[in-house]
């Protein structure tokens, strides 16, 4: 009978996600059918911020709020965690991708980096690896200090909690989290052996295993993300769900569409659509996270210039299904370098520099709203980016291969990044094309705000008389 079950399982499982993503749509806003003549505010685009505006905005019961959405409602791929990297470049997804770069995306097609953009409710909380990383509190005083009322670190926290609904006991209790309210954060239940490992190399090079929300951001941990019950929670899960009879009215413009992926084992999706358990609730197969200083940051201050990210696989472990496609690989640097590693064990260290000194720009490219933006942001433009990326490379590769890595013999790949080269780049000189490594974009871009950009400190609100500005202009700087 064991045998059986096992067998049809799989078959099952198209029909099983179905069912559960009906329930999931039950407990979703309804898509408006009448609408009013007129409304006291427009919400454009239901995404991380649209979301959590709209619902705001709704509190007061003498407002009537409409709130339009480009894309559709959530799906189940959208829900599990482990699928995070396959909605990139999907239906879901704006598709952008930057303007050819000069200095990096060597390794690109076309030297262009895939700009992943939610077309879906959410927005890019419902395409993200949901991450729960507020950021440093230094960062937050700097924008205080440049003319920013309201903008600092503890002005800010306390919005954090208030926002915060955190199932983590053991984490709750060091007084930096909160509880109760809409968006929920929790740790993954389950993390691959080769964790730990990760964990204890960070510990011989000086990083304490801690709470990178809490008291200090530098270090290492497994970590949080907007999870509920082992289920994503985007902005559409945590702020729309539950606001029904509120003025708030809704234009979602997709249906919903139902996909099979291509490899999904029977038991891991058991696990997880019954119990919140298992491989599919890794934060889009993240392992763990962590913050260093680079030789170029001032490790007396908790402010460091890079974040880890270690995640147990690497470009060629789907056998270039996915992965390979969302970084925009040559096809002639992964027949190069990962062809012989197809569905290999591995693991890889993803640095992030926190803080670029290269600037770009975003336009628009015409009046037609379907025309993609121009996105450019000069990667590696500034010398100074290069160098620290760089040297965190370095300290990426001595973790990596340090004692606790050794019960896994691990083994350096025997392949060089032919033609990308980062020997002789140095801090304030700059740099050619073609020597920096492939990149991968894993921040989100802000846009100038001060003296010389377009938005203020109290931001851009659209009523029934149009766009407000409320306040002169003011500057922030950019960090990941």
């Amino acid at each position: 009978m064991v045998d059986y079950l096992t067998a049809i399982l799989p078959a099952l499982i198209p029909s099983m996600a179905f069912i559960w993503l009906k329930f999931q749509q039950s407990q979703m806003p309804f898509t408006t059918e009448v609408f009013a003549k007129e409304y006291d505010y427009i919400v454009v685009g239901a995404g991380s911020a649209g979301a959590v505006v709209a619902n705001r905005l709704s509190e007061n019961p003498f407002v009537s709020v409409l709130l339009l959405e480009a894309g559709g409602y959530e799906t189940y791929q959208s829900e599990i965690p482990m699928m995070a990297a396959r909605l990139q470049l999907s239906e879901w997804d704006w598709k952008y991708k930057t303007v050819p770069q000069k200095y990096a995306c060597q390794g690109m097609k076309n030297h262009q980096s895939a700009w992943p953009r939610g077309k879906i409710l959410g927005g890019c909380s419902s395409l993200n690896y949901m991450l729960y990383v507020r950021g440093n509190r230094k960062d937050y005083e700097i924008w205080e200090r440049l003319g920013n009322p309201g903008w600092g670190y503890d002005d800010l926290f306390y919005y954090f909690i208030k926002s915060e609904d955190n199932r983590d006991p053991d984490v709750l209790k060091n007084g930096y989290h909160g509880s109760g309210g809409y968006l929920t954060v929790s740790t993954t239940h389950y993390t691959t052996p080769i964790a730990g490992a990760f964990l204890e190399a960070a510990k011989l090079f000086g990083y304490p295993n801690n709470d990178i929300n809490g008291a200090s951001q530098t270090g290492f941990v497994v970590p949080q993300g907007t999870i509920r019950r082992g289920a994503r929670c985007s902005t559409s899960k945590a702020f729309l769900r539950d606001i029904r009879g509120r003025g708030l009215q809704f234009l979602v413009d997709a249906p919903v569409t139902v996909v099979q992926p291509r490899v999904m084992v029977a038991k891991s999706f058991t696990q997880w659509a019954s119990l919140g358990i298992g491989p599919l609730t890794m934060l889009g197969g993240l392992d763990g996270i962590g913050f260093i200083h680079t030789k170029y940051s001032n490790r007396s201050e908790d402010w460091p210039d890079v974040e880890i990210h270690f995640i147990p696989s690497c470009p060629s472990s789907d056998g270039g299904e996915s992965v390979r496609k969302n970084m925009n690989l040559k096809d002639e640097l992964f027949m190069k370098i990962y062809s012989k590693y197809l569905y290999t064990d591995t693991y890889s260290y993803y640095p992030v520099l926190l803080r670029p000194k290269s600037v770009g720009y975003l336009m628009l490219q015409s009046a037609n709203p379907y025309d993609p933006p121009i996105m450019d942001p000069k990667y590696l433009s500034h010398p100074d980016d290069a160098a620290t990326l760089v040297d965190s490379l370095k300290i990426c590769i001595k973790m990596a291969l340090s004692k606790p890595f050794q019960k896994f013999r691990p083994q350096n790949w025997p392949v060089k990044w032919y033609g990308y080269l980062v020997k002789g780049i140095k801090r304030g000189a700059p740099i050619k094309p073609g020597q920096a490594p492939v990149p991968k974009v894993l921040l989100e871009p802000k846009p100038e705000k001060g003296p010389k950009g377009p938005i203020g400190h109290l931001v851009n609100i659209f009523s029934k008389s149009g766009f407000k500005k409320l306040t002169k202009r003011i500057q922030w700087p950019l960090f990941a």
